[in-house]
C-alpha cells in the first residue's frame, strides 16, 4: 500500500479526521490532517503542526479500495458485498446469490478483508456466521455504516 492514510474520531467533538496518524502509543493517538480533505483541513500557525487528539479505538487505516458508489473504505467500515455463483452441481442448475456482512481489516497476509462476516444466502433464505475472511472486492461492495457509530448492523437474527 503506498498511501498511508489513517481516519478517527476527535476526542473533543467527535468529528472524524482524515490525514497523517502521527502517534498511537500510551492509549494516545494523533491525526495531522490532510490539507483541502473532507471538512477539515491541515494549517500551520506560526510553525505548529495542526495535530487532533483521536480516540485510538476508532483510527483505521485507508485501504485504498472505494466502494460501488466511490466512497473511500476505511478499516472499521460495516460493508454489505454483493456475490453470486453458478451454475454449478450435478445438473448445472444451482446458484449462489445473496451478500457477506462484515467489519473491514486490513491484515499481512488478506489485505483488506472481513473476518467472519455473515453470509445472507438470498436463494435458500439463511442467514449464517462463516469463519474465514472474505476479501473486499470495492465494486460489489458498499459501505452501510461503521463499528463505532452503528455496531447494532451487525445484530442478526439467525432464527
Amino acid at each position: 500500500m503506498e498511501n498511508y492514510e489513517f481516519r478517527g474520531k476527535r476526542k473533543d467533538d467527535k468529528e472524524w479526521v482524515y490525514g497523517d496518524l502521527v502517534t498511537m502509543r500510551k492509549n494516545r493517538g494523533f491525526i495531522h490532517p490532510k490539507a483541502n480533505k473532507f471538512k477539515h483541513e491541515a494549517s500551520l500557525s506560526k510553525g505548529n503542526m495542526v495535530l487532533h487528539e483521536v480516540i485510538p479505538e476508532t483510527v483505521g487505516q485507508y485501504t485504498e479500495l472505494k466502494d460501488k458508489n466511490g466512497k473511500e473504505i476505511y478499516e472499521g467500515d460495516i460493508v454489505k458485498q454483493e456475490y453470486s455463483a453458478g451454475p454449478y452441481g450435478r445438473n448445472g442448475e444451482e446458484y449462489w446469490e445473496g451478500y457477506h456482512l462484515g467489519v473491514v481489516r486490513i491484515t499481512a497476509t488478506e489485505g483488506a478483508c472481513m473476518r467472519n462476516p455473515y453470509r445472507f444466502d438470498e436463494i435458500e433464505d439463511t442467514v449464517y456466521k462463516i469463519n474465514q475472511y472474505k476479501n473486499v472486492v470495492g465494486y460489489r461492495t458498499e459501505i452501510i455504516g461503521n463499528i463505532h457509530e452503528n455496531p447494532e448492523l451487525l445484530e442478526v437474527d439467525n432464527d
